[in-house]
């Protein structure tokens, strides 16, 4: 009987480890629609996308898997591509900008079910809420304002399903 009560005992420990330690994290993979701010000031929409990726009315596609999460978006005349370890191991993306080309760092690891990227003195938390794609952007403060937080929320576009159909982009 104690036998039985031991493998039982050891059975339910390693279950809550699964339960506890092996939560799925969410998958962000998909094209996401910036929505468009129903109040700027409340919504942080404006001009750059309210601290998205890319500028207003953009679509971003995000790819993931369990190491890496890669988001593609346009940027004015460019197209985009980032890439983050989601082991929290640092990658280098090399960025468009007025200047040039610029190289930024970045550091993304899990915090509970969202996904939090450090990159330089901003931080961008990517998370789902209610079916959609939050992304608030943290940007220090200069000369010792106060820091500077902005949202941008995504819906994510249906997933094809089939050929041809209304809606459809035809040949470029």
């Amino acid at each position: 009987m104690s036998r039985v009560a031991a493998a039982v005992g050891v059975a339910v420990i390693a279950l809550s480890a699964v339960t506890l330690f092996g939560q799925a994290t969410p998958n962000f993979a998909g094209r996401w629609t910036l929505d468009r701010p129903v109040d700027s000031a409340a919504g942080g929409g404006g001009r750059g996308g309210g601290g998205g990726w890319g500028g207003p009315n953009q679509t971003i596609t995000i790819t993931q898997d369990e190491a890496m999460m890669t988001v593609a978006y346009p940027q004015g005349p460019n197209n985009v591509t980032v890439t983050f370890d989601l082991s929290g191991v640092e990658t280098t993306n090399v960025v468009p900008s007025n200047f040039g080309p610029v190289e930024q760092t970045s550091k993304a690891v899990w915090q509970g079910d969202r996904l939090v990227i450090t990159t330089g003195q901003q931080t961008r938390s990517v998370s789902i809420q209610g079916g959609k794609l939050l992304v608030e952007t943290s940007t220090p403060g200069a000369a010792g304002a106060a820091a500077a937080t902005s949202r941008a929320t995504y819906t994510k576009a249906p997933e094809a399903g089939g050929r041809g159909g209304r809606g459809g982009r035809g040949s470029q």
